[in-house]
């Protein structure tokens, strides 16, 4: 297990990170404020990277203590070996596991680091984020009108995963997706899905997002593999938005943020920013603007069957230029082009589309183009 080192007392420890910023508060008017104050920097100074590792857990603990988060031992979370890993990323890896009571749930864990590297700076660097990547998950899912919403993914705990005795990680657990990501519902569904089914699932995913954008919150990686189909309490595969790791709680008067999302699916004032760095700063009243463009692509790739944009235009790379082109519904298969609901979702992409973030549409005309019930000429 990680120890502190002997060069600093657990008092002083405690005493500065009581004064850390470890909390997002949730106010009773579903607003979000912050406490941000610093530790103290001759304390940090004096700090080896194992206790920079303990002050990043010790935020894990206090954050699930606050929201009062149901634990599940890591003897309780014991994985399925018939279904092959859910998912993995440079981050954080996903199994299905079998609670004792026959459930299966998802556990998302963070990928550990390796003991022998602990002296390395970087990887300490690289365990402190992904942490924090689990506590913005969690302080989000927990936010009551997120938890509420039947369109995103819901948390149902926390875990501690011990590995090899000297190292510890955290895992989340979520309900279980039966039918996998919405890209892997859509491209297994024999027959192809019918315009009505996508509509519907289009707005599912919207109405997801329209909720995390009232509450003040940018998704930041918004693709259909980060929206999971679960099956409803009627039996019915429900979309639900998921993966508020690169998520941003956006706050009046606070400076740009950087919004990393996924390169093929970023919007052009991102994407054209990342060809110079990872990750671009984006001004906080345009951020939604980000999430949208890319809810136009998800869109465009859900009417086709989970096929990815550039493809059904026979293109190699996903350049901007095609993503900025896709108007048209090539290679959809059993639609009628000119029926009345692909004609309002073709009206949704374009509006979300729009190359300049300014003059992008706000997602609640969006989904009234969707549904009918708004017409944009």
């Amino acid at each position: 297990m990680i120890e502190m080192s002997s060069e600093i007392s657990f008092d002083q420890l405690n005493n500065s990170l009581e004064e850390l910023s470890v909390e997002t508060i949730l106010d009773s008017d579903k607003s979000w404020t912050s406490q941000q104050a610093n530790l103290d920097q001759r304390v940090v100074e004096r700090l080896s990277d194992e206790d920079l590792d303990a002050i990043s857990l010790s935020e894990y603990l206090l954050t699930t203590a606050q929201f009062k988060l149901e634990f599940y031992s890591s003897s309780t979370l014991v994985q399925n070996t018939s279904i092959f890993g859910l998912g993995a990323g440079f981050d954080f890896g996903v199994d299905a596991c079998q609670l004792p009571t026959g459930e299966l749930v998802a556990a998302k864990r963070v990928k550990p680091l390796t003991p022998l590297r602990r002296s390395d700076r970087s990887l300490v660097s690289d365990l402190s984020r992904r942490v924090r990547k689990v506590l913005q998950e969690i302080r989000i899912l927990k936010h009551q009108p997120l938890e509420s919403c039947e369109s995103i993914l819901s948390l149902m705990g926390v875990s501690w995963e011990d590995i090899n005795g000297n190292f510890t990680t955290p895992s989340l657990v979520f309900e279980y997706a039966e039918f996998g990501t919405l890209r892997q519902y859509l491209s297994k569904s024999s027959p192809t899905l019918s315009i009505q089914e996508k509509q519907s699932l289009s707005l599912q995913v919207g109405r997801a997002l329209l909720t995390l954008h009232n509450c003040g919150v940018c998704h930041g990686d918004i693709k259909l593999d980060n929206v999971l189909v679960v099956r409803n309490p009627t039996g019915k595969p429900t979309a639900k938005l998921a993966d508020f790791g690169s998520s941003i709680i956006i706050q009046p008067g606070v400076s740009p943020k950087t919004y990393w999302g996924t390169q093929l699916y970023n919007a052009p004032e991102v994407r054209l920013g990342r060809d110079q760095q990872p990750g671009v700063a984006v001004s906080t009243d345009l951020l939604f603007a980000c999430d949208i463009f890319s809810f136009g692509l998800l869109l465009y790739e859900l009417i086709h069957d989970g096929i990815p944009y550039w493809k059904t235009h026979g293109a190699k790379e996903p350049t901007i230029e095609i993503a900025l082109k896709i108007s048209s519904f090539e290679g959809c298969r059993n639609v009628d082009p000119n029926a009345i609901l692909v004609a309002s979702l073709r009206q949704a992409i374009s509006l979300c589309l729009t190359p300049h973030p300014e003059q992008r549409s706000h997602l609640a005309p969006v989904l009234e183009v969707i549904t009918g019930k708004l017409e944009m000429l």
